[in-house]
């Protein structure tokens, strides 16, 4: 798997988060433990907007994330969706921690969550 970004520190509990292609070529939201992965391939060698949103409310868990490829919201897979994310303001941000290689443009990290139309915008734009 290539981690694209991830947040939080290793061994507590759903403070770190990640976000993923899978060997299969997928998008993937995980916290240990629990994770949403869509159904887009995205390996294919072009450029894909993608975008992890995180619903602003109490006890975030895995399965209320949203994924968006190209502006359009995934059909996802649940395992263990009932994972609890906790998105604290001290924690790190750190790209791509596994040491692969490849292009990112433009990570943006947004106090709030953003709709489906603002979604589908930045999307047009790339």
């Amino acid at each position: 798997n290539l981690v694209i970004v991830s947040w939080g520190r290793p061994g507590t509990g759903g403070g770190q988060w990640f976000n993923e292609i899978t060997a299969g070529g997928k998008l993937r939201a995980a916290v240990w433990g629990g994770s949403i992965l869509g159904d887009t391939q995205i390996d294919d060698g072009t450029w894909h907007h993608v975008a992890v949103v995180v619903p602003d409310k109490e006890n975030v868990k895995a399965e209320d994330i949203l994924l968006y490829i190209d502006g359009e919201q995934e059909d996802t897979t649940l395992s263990n969706g009932a994972r609890t994310i906790d998105t604290a303001v001290d924690m790190d941000v750190l790209l791509s921690t596994d040491g692969s290689e490849g292009l990112l443009d433009d990570l943006r990290i947004y106090n709030y969550m953003l709709r489906e139309d603002d979604i589908q915008a930045l999307a047009d734009r790339t």
